[in-house]
């Protein structure tokens, strides 16, 4: 066997491999029998129904944790004029402030 032969042939265990051409369709294009989905998994729609304003998760912790800070000051104050009344309105005065700030702001 000379040389050329052999880089001619693909060897053992190998063969060339076949050029064929690309399928073509065997008819026309059918409408599938299965509907489109109304609403895909995982993607909100751009218009929500019934839906009013929402307060995000991270507001939420914020918001609670502005409350107990609230309530934990109105119990210090309390404590150095030694009076509950005045630990008590206090805490409310800082709740009614907390709940008119967030009820402007969503406004």
């Amino acid at each position: 066997m000379t040389a050329s032969a052999s880089a001619a042939s693909p060897g053992p265990g190998r063969r060339q491999p076949a050029l064929t051409t690309a399928p073509q369709p065997t008819g026309p294009r059918v409408v599938s029998p299965v509907p489109k989905p109304a609403h895909e998994w995982g993607v909100k729609s751009t218009n929500p129904t019934n839906v009013g304003p929402r307060m995000p998760t991270d507001v939420k912790i914020v918001v609670g944790a502005l409350v107990v800070v609230a309530m934990v000051a109105a119990t210090i104050i309390g404590l150095l004029v030694s009076s509950v009344l005045v630990a008590v309105i206090v805490g409310l005065v800082c709740l009614i402030a907390i709940s008119l700030f967030l009820w402007m702001a969503r406004l």
